[in-house]
């Protein structure tokens, strides 16, 4: 295990200069300030997920989150493999097909639009 620690400083401060990216190729003069920089879940191939928030409450959520959000996307990839449509249905204000990611049936919102989502307003 020697350098394990440095691999996770280095996927960490990776991981805040990309969410700091992230939020300044989005935010609008009125959107929230910035919220904590640092990942609330963490998946190591192999052996398990972490996931953390202020309380012990608060991380098993986020925990709860993340594997209801797993298991929406195998059960999207279960559906089979079709050809995607040349337009994506939408509600609400599209974007273009182009900037959906999408994973055998599973369909990834655009990085904008999850911004959205994650810095709304209440």
């Amino acid at each position: 295990m020697s350098g394990l620690r440095e691999t996770i400083d280095s996927a960490l401060k990776q991981y805040r200069e990309e969410y700091a990216a992230y939020y300044a190729s989005f935010a609008q003069a009125d959107s929230p300030k910035m919220r904590d920089g640092n990942p609330t879940v963490v998946l190591v191939p192999g052996i398990g997920m972490f996931s953390f928030g202020k309380k012990k409450t608060e991380a098993r959520v986020t925990g709860e989150f993340i594997t209801n959000a797993i298991h929406v996307m195998e059960g999207a990839s279960a559906l089979g493999s079709g050809a995607t449509p040349s337009a994506l249905p939408q509600a609400g204000p599209a974007a273009k097909t182009e900037a959906f990611s999408v994973y055998s049936n599973y369909v990834a919102l655009p990085p904008s639009e999850a911004f959205r989502i994650e810095y709304w307003q209440l």
